[in-house]
C-alpha cells in the first residue's frame, strides 16, 4: 500500500522534533542532524504502511532508524570527526522569563556535559531519560543485554555527575 501525502505529512509533523533531537544527540551538528532526519523519513517512505501495527510502533521505528542511520554515518571510515559543539539551543525550546532563562542555561550546561560523554553512555542516557524508553526496550533494539545497559547507565550517570560538578551545576 502506497503512502498518502497527507499521512506522511501527519507522521512527519508528529515525529520531526523527536527524530531531530535523536539525530542531534548523535551528530552534534544541526546540518548533519537535518540530513539524517531527511534520510530517516525517506526510509519510512520505502516501507509499506502495513508494516506497522500502530502509531506507537511507527514512532518507535523512526527513532530506531534515525539512531541506526546516525551511528552508521559516524562509523564510516571516511568521516572526519567533528569536535565542535552542537547548537544546544536547537535542542532546547525558546524560553523567555528570567527563571526560564536560568533554567535554559542549566540545561545547556547539562546537555553540554552529556554530549561530552562517550557515545555508549550519551545515547543510553538520552533514550532512557529524555525519550523514556525502558531498559528492556532499549536492550531489544540495541541488541544488548539489559543488565549490561543498567551497568552502562550507572557508569554514564557517574561520569555525567563528575562533568556537572566540574561545571559547577551539580554539587551531589
Amino acid at each position: 500500500m502506497v503512502w498518502e501525502e497527507e499521512k506522511i505529512r501527519e507522521i512527519y509533523d508528529r515525529n520531526f522534533d523527536s527524530v531531530y533531537r535523536v539525530c542531534l544527540i548523535y551528530m552534534k551538528n544541526r546540518e548533519e542532524a537535518l540530513d539524517m532526519v531527511q534520510e530517516t523519513f525517506m526510509k519510512l517512505m520505502q516501507k509499506r504502511m502495513t508494516d506497522f501495527t500502530d502509531e506507537h510502533h511507527l514512532d518507535a521505528w523512526l527513532r530506531v532508524v534515525a539512531s541506526n542511520l546516525c551511528r552508521n554515518e559516524l562509523h564510516h571510515w571516511w568521516r572526519r570527526r567533528r569536535t565542535d559543539m552542537c547548537e544546544l539551543d536547537e535542542i532546547l525550546k525558546n524560553q523567555t522569563s528570567e527563571e526560564e532563562i536560568r533554567e535554559r542555561e542549566e540545561k545547556k550546561l547539562f546537555l553540554s556535559a552529556l554530549l561530552e560523554l562517550p557515545e555508549k553512555y550519551r545515547v543510553l542516557i538520552y533514550f532512557h531519560y529524555y525519550e523514556e524508553y525502558t531498559i528492556e526496550e532499549l536492550g531489544r533494539w540495541m541488541k544488548i543485554n539489559p543488565s549490561t545497559l543498567r551497568s552502562r547507565l550507572a557508569k554514564g550517570k557517574e561520569l555525567l555527575g563528575k562533568k556537572l560538578k566540574e561545571a559547577g551545576v551539580y554539587e551531589g
